[in-house]
Formats: structure tokens, C-alpha cells, sequence
């Protein structure tokens, strides 16, 4: 079950999240179902298709825990004044978006990662942008190209 949780993280973690942020961004504007003018917001039918895609879904990640992270991020933010004047409750900006896969790898493969010798839970999910989020991002962004052609 997610909880409520603050993510620090070290600086090393942030250069390395920023090198991954513009591809990142690519990913969340590819998965895009409608057509909009601005593309950093995605709702949950689209996080649902991205999370497909990328075949994030396992034994310990079911779409119920997408679910509960889409609310939790979007709660949290409703505490505070909100930077974005188009950010709703209904979707995620980008930096809601990257949290919301920090908590899901906290679900998905943390445990395991733990349990095999991984130190933190920044270094854990540096690597698992690294080798999981973005070639499986990097792939399905193939595939829908290949699709519409």
C-alpha cells in the first residue's frame, strides 16, 4: 500500500533526473490521447495507457496502486498555492508525473531492489529510470510511431 511519503534526494540523483527529464517529457507528450495546445498535463486514461505500454503492470504493481499515486500526488499539491494556474486535481503536470513514477517504483520493484543490495531508494530508482522507465518509453514511442505510419 502506498503511504504518504517525502522523497529527499541528493544531487547526484537530481543531475541525473534532469538528464533524463527532456526525454522524459518527450514520453509524457507522446502519450497524449487528445490534442491540446499546451501538452504537459496528462489525466488517468492516459497514465493508464502509458503505464500499458510500457508494461510497468506486474504482481506488485496493479492499476489500483496507479490509481492511489494519481490521487496522492494530486492531493499533496492541493495543499499548496498552485504555480500552475491550469494544474487541476484531475490531471498531472510533469513534475506530478515524475513523482508519481517515483512512487510506483516504490511499489513495483523497491522491495526487490532492497533485498538485493540496493543502498537508497534514490539510487534504486535512478537506475531504474536508467534501465527500465526509458528504454521501455524509448520503445513504446517506436511502436506508436510505426502505428501511425
Amino acid at each position: 500500500q502506498l503511504s504518504r511519503v517525502a522523497f529527499h534526494v541528493s544531487s547526484e540523483f537530481l543531475r541525473n533526473a534532469l538528464k533524463s527529464s527532456l526525454f522524459l517529457s518527450s514520453a509524457f507528450c507522446q502519450f497524449r490521447i487528445r490534442a491540446r495546445a499546451w501538452c504537459f498535463r496528462m489525466n488517468i486514461t492516459e497514465l493508464t495507457e502509458l503505464c500499458e505500454d510500457l508494461e510497468m503492470f506486474n504482481k506488485r504493481l496493479a492499476i489500483r496502486h496507479m490509481v492511489t499515486a494519481f490521487v496522492e500526488v494530486n492531493i499533496d499539491d492541493e495543499l499548496f498555492e498552485q504555480e500552475d494556474e491550469n494544474n487541476s486535481f484531475s490531471e498531472l503536470v510533469f513534475d506530478e508525473f515524475v513523482e508519481l513514477l517515483a512512487r510506483l517504483y516504490r511499489v513495483r520493484d523497491w522491495p526487490q531492489d532492497r533485498e538485493s543490495g540496493v543502498e537508497t531508494l534514490e539510487k534504486g530508482l535512478d537506475a531504474w529510470f536508467a534501465e527500465f522507465v526509458l528504454p521501455s518509453a524509448t520503445a513504446a514511442m517506436k511502436r506508436r510511431k510505426k502505428a501511425k505510419a
